[in-house]
């Protein structure tokens, strides 16, 4: 993950302890679920559904019926807690999942994870 591509998310890279983002239970459902023998797929499932607003535009993104992609959302659904139904649910699982991307960025567990830049001086 690129610093420079953080966007506003840089503000929890920046201000946020891991130990608050680790301690959010969306995070903790999101980490559950992809230690689930079906979670990879679902939460691809997830962040199509997040990326595209409809089911059917998710499943045709990942080239799957959107049956099936209906299949893996009501999987992760079940481990996340709450619906992708509407956009409120959406946005909650999609901050989530940036969220869990962020947190080897915010305690440098990661080799290479994004880091901010160095602070420069005014005049330096």
């Amino acid at each position: 993950m690129n610093w420079a591509d953080l966007g506003a998310l840089a503000l929890f890279a920046t201000h946020v302890p891991d130990e608050a983002i680790s301690g959010l239970a969306d995070v903790r459902a999101v980490e559950e679920l992809s230690r689930r023998p079906y979670g990879a797929e679902a939460l691809e499932a997830v962040r199509a559904l997040c990326a595209e607003g409809s089911v059917r535009r998710a499943a045709a993104a990942v080239h799957l019926h959107h049956s099936s992609l209906a299949a893996r959302v009501a999987r992760a659904e079940a481990v996340l807690g709450f619906s992708l139904a509407d956009p409120a649910g959406r946005l909650r699982a999609h901050l989530a999942l940036q969220l869990v991307r962020l947190r080897p960025a915010v305690s440098g567990a990661e080799p290479g994870a994004a880091r901010p830049p160095a602070r420069r001086r005014p005049g330096g």
